[in-house]
């Protein structure tokens, strides 16, 4: 790939305005039994992450709860140091709580390399769980991550070629 550094999203190096989830609430959330449904998956497999969500304010309010990905970080340059992986948005009661199964899909576990080729690599993941990017600040202040991680099976030097995966869709929208 023949982009210069910081002209695509994907290698841009400067920092975000204003990151994914920023903004004002009229009350506060707490994250709670953050598991995933297995510690090891197969390379073409899914994973369902699940947290629960409280409010612990005095008002009704809504939370885009954000789930991140961060690969080892023995991948090579052209993977993201961090991705979003899935979200929902939520509307609690005070004192409510929901459980909420979010489905990470393989593909979206996967990274485009310097050929094109979407490729998955067996290592050890991390999935950060909140209302914002992990180590960044919302309009209120710092907000608490919860972490997980969780091992795709296999040789770490090789990876798996999305194509050749039988049951993910070969792209976001199929």
């Amino acid at each position: 790939m023949n982009t210069p550094p910081g002209r695509t999203y994907r290698y841009y190096t400067g920092i975000p305005e204003v990151p994914f989830g920023y903004g004002l609430s009229y009350t506060t959330f707490a994250y709670s039994d953050l598991s995933v449904s297995t510690d090891h998956i197969k390379p073409c497999h899914n994973i369902i992450v699940t947290v629960t969500l409280t409010n612990t304010g005095s008002m009704l309010g809504e939370e885009v709860v954000q789930v991140y990905l961060t690969p080892p970080s023995s991948l090579p340059d052209y993977t993201p140091n961090v991705q979003m992986v899935g979200f929902a948005r939520v509307s609690l009661n005070p004192s409510d709580k929901e459980i909420l199964h979010i489905s990470v899909s393989a593909y979206l576990m996967s990274f485009v390399d310097d050929k094109g080729e979407r490729l998955i690599y067996p290592g050890s993941y991390t999935f950060s769980v909140g209302g914002a990017l992990p180590g960044k600040t919302t309009a209120v202040g710092d907000v608490t991550i919860d972490t997980v991680s969780f091992d795709i099976d296999g040789d770490t030097s090789q990876p798996v070629a999305v194509s050749s995966c039988t049951d993910i869709p070969k792209c976001l929208a199929c």
